[in-house]
């Protein structure tokens, strides 16, 4: 059975006894399924102005957030089922046991099931600081680019990303300012792995 705690704007589903699986493979801590594709252009999500050009349909292939379930499994190996999430078990090169999710997912634009949120737990402990950054790496598209930090006072601190793949893969409504109810820029996720009730770092489609 799996329990939902919902924290400001990020939520993460975490067995409701509080245990962690063992790790059950140790594979390459990055294996990607894709291949360079040029910038894309950014579309409108509504409103007054001129319309730009339609990003074409390029979702992403590789065992991160935007990716599809298959790449994961391709990648990590089989899943254990928490409720009807998928939770997969590794050891890192580095030697870290983690586990993580393949949570929920959205319509890409290729009308396939893309994950939209994700999270990645120690399996004890918590994640150094030098850990966070390296799992960051290695769970947002390759193509991401850091934008800003900030605090929310219930989840702590928020590191924002943009990826023109995320925004190829996903229409511009998958992206919400959870706060504000708005659009932020297409491509945008957030990260954030602080929070002291959850160790453990929240990838996100939105701000």
């Amino acid at each position: 059975m799996l329990a939902t705690i919902s924290y400001g704007v990020l939520s993460s589903a975490i067995v409701s006894d509080g245990s962690r699986p063992t790790p059950t493979a140790t594979l390459p801590f990055y294996t990607s399924f894709d291949s360079p594709t040029p910038n894309p252009t950014f579309e409108s999500s509504g409103g007054g102005g001129t319309a730009t050009a339609t990003l074409p349909p390029r979702p992403l292939a590789t065992a991160t957030l935007g990716g599809t379930q298959d790449t994961y499994t391709a990648a990590f190996g089989s899943s254990t089922l928490r409720g009807n999430v998928a939770w997969y078990s590794i050891t890192t090169p580095e030697g870290w046991h983690i586990t993580f999710c393949f949570c929920s997912t959205q319509p890409g634009r290729d009308g396939k099931p893309h994950e939209d949120t994700t999270r990645v737990e120690p399996v004890s402990g918590a994640f150094s600081t030098a850990q966070e950054s390296a799992l960051i790496k290695r769970f947002l598209p390759p193509d991401a680019v850091h934008v800003r930090d900030f605090t929310d006072p219930y989840v702590g601190h928020i590191h924002d990303y943009k990826s023109k793949r995320l925004a190829a893969t996903f229409p511009a409504s998958s992206f919400i300012d959870s706060g504000a109810g708005a659009n932020p820029p297409q491509g945008t996720a957030s990260v954030a792995c602080d929070h002291p009730a959850c160790p453990g770092c929240d990838f996100v489609l939105r701000t």
